[in-house]
């Protein structure tokens, strides 16, 4: 036999190991090449450089100057989709926004009168008036959560029209009140544009255009 099966006695084993002293492959002595074997570049931790104050922050010294420290931008809406307030929205989506307010008003009354015929109970023009302030309250409702999230009516948000910044609780009430008086007049008030429009004067806040808006406007 051959290699370790020819070995009986257990002292020959140390004939084995590789040239050199030190037991490395290379026979070399440095010290270097125990401490990184293979040469792999992987080092003990008592042979790494780690500064003494790694784990703590040190503030700069009073005769170092301001502290620059990283500004914070603020975050978008909650609804997170329109231009800064310099994109003003065109007419026509405002008067589209009067309209598209209109027409979920007229919806709602035409699904209670739908409703009410379906029933068995005819046409009832006693119940028109029931139904109209239904609606407006149903309106009412949706918007206030609408402008409070996505700062737009219904209306506003199917034309692609939003208010810059948030509405405030205070003015909500006369806001939602112009929005509707705005719809019934087929959105006329809104033909002097979005700096002078009804809705922005009344909630102090200005009107932006959307991000989809603005982007399926674009020629």
């Amino acid at each position: 036999m051959t290699g370790i099966d020819s070995i009986d006695d257990p002292g020959q084993l140390g004939s084995l190991d590789a040239p050199g002293d030190s037991g490395h492959a290379d026979g070399s002595d440095d010290p270097q090449g125990a401490a990184d074997p293979g040469g792999l570049g992987i080092h003990s931790p008592e042979q790494l450089d780690f500064p003494s104050n790694w784990d703590r922050i040190v503030e700069p010294a009073a005769g170092d100057g301001p502290v620059r420290r990283p500004r914070i931008e603020p975050s978008p809406s909650i609804g997170g989709a329109y231009e800064p307030p310099g994109v003003v929205p065109p007419v026509l989506n405002l008067v589209a926004a009067s309209w598209a307010d209109l027409v979920s008003l007229l919806g709602f009354c035409t699904a209670c009168l739908l409703a009410i015929v379906v029933a068995g109970y005819g046409v009832a023009l006693a119940a028109l008036p029931w139904i109209i302030g239904a609606a407006v309250s149903w309106w009412c409702a949706a918007a206030a959560i609408l402008v409070a999230v996505r700062r737009g009516t219904p209306g506003m948000l199917m034309a692609g029209v939003v208010f810059t910044t948030g509405v405030p609780w205070r003015r909500l009430p006369s806001t939602l009140a112009v929005a509707i008086l705005q719809s019934c007049l087929l959105g006329l008030p809104a033909v002097v544009g979005a700096q002078r429009a009804p809705l922005a004067l009344v909630s102090g806040v200005s009107l932006g255009a959307a991000a989809n808006a603005a982007a399926n406007t674009a020629p």
